[in-house]
């Protein structure tokens, strides 16, 4: 059986543009013949909050838009601006457009006691300690990523193996909670934890009870380890700890890669005027 894996980028990350970290792995996967498929929730996140139907359902209006149907055009119009080129005497509304998004998003969110933002947001759990980020994935009332990600669960489990990054600190709670769900629902799904923010914490992550809600991890670039692992989980047998740490060895070189493959990413869905990308220069600490 060829292996084949979802690879997650969970909330909160900006919502400009795609990272480059996925289809750097997708095409890395591709050269060993493993399928990907890459699943970005944090725009999707981001689009379920500022959705109509959202907004419709959320039972208030913010106290300057005074009616429903102000604040969905006002909405409306402020992505809009941010995902079209304006030109030179438009050039005003693309701050306005932002503060209108960041303000609805906080407004939004405020019900979990959270604040969000197109580059920033918190929960009242802080991400930093293992209790209270185990505390957050029960608590329906002050965790919006429990309902968020019962609702899209399905798509991200369908290749049976499940691979996410935590690539800032924001992520840490999303991640718990996908991984919780995971195991709650799908409990044969195998999920292996990656991510620069995840390799910077690893070591306590692994010494908590978080642990148990992940089978494997991967520490630095991926480009040759994951693959590595792919095949061992897919062959039938489970790596020790010391099997895969021997399998991170070695920095990729950028040389010797094939070019991302950015298929998964549709840039429309992005919070920007045009399709922005970011570029891998080089690898490892200098």
């Amino acid at each position: 059986m060829n292996p084949s894996i979802s690879l997650v980028n969970p909330p909160q990350m900006v919502p400009d543009m795609p990272l480059c970290a996925f289809p750097i792995l997708k095409a890395a996967l591709n050269d060993h013949g493993i399928q990907s498929k890459i699943v970005d929730s944090n725009i999707e996140y981001y689009h379920t909050l500022l959705s109509e139907e959202n907004l419709r359902n959320h039972g208030q209006v913010p106290q300057e838009c005074k009616t429903l149907d102000n604040f969905l055009g006002t909405v409306q119009e402020a992505k809009r601006d941010l995902r079209r080129i304006l030109s030179f005497n438009e050039l005003g509304k693309y701050p306005v457009a932002r503060r209108v998004l960041d303000n609805t998003l906080d407004f939004l969110v405020k019900k979990y006691d959270s604040s969000l933002a197109l580059i920033s947001s918190s929960l009242s759990y802080a991400n930093s300690e293992s209790g209270q980020v185990e505390a957050a994935l029960s608590d329906r009332k002050r965790n919006p990523y429990i309902s968020f990600f019962e609702r899209n669960l399905e798509p991200i489990v369908r290749s049976g193996i499940v691979g996410i990054g935590i690539l800032v600190p924001e992520q840490i709670i999303p991640t718990f909670t996908l991984a919780q769900l995971i195991k709650d629902n799908f409990p044969s799904t195998k999920i292996i934890l990656g991510g620069n923010t995840f390799t910077r914490v690893r070591n306590g992550i692994e010494n908590s009870s978080l642990s148990k809600l992940y089978d494997y991890s991967l520490s630095s670039e991926a480009d040759d380890s994951l693959p590595r692992l792919l095949k061992e989980i897919v062959a039938g047998r489970t790596p020790s700890p010391q099997e895969v740490l021997k399998m991170e060895e070695g920095t990729p070189s950028v040389k010797e890669r094939s070019l991302p493959d950015w298929s998964d990413c549709n840039f429309a869905e992005y919070f920007s005027p045009a399709p922005v990308t970011t570029i891998l220069g080089a690898r490892g600490c200098y």
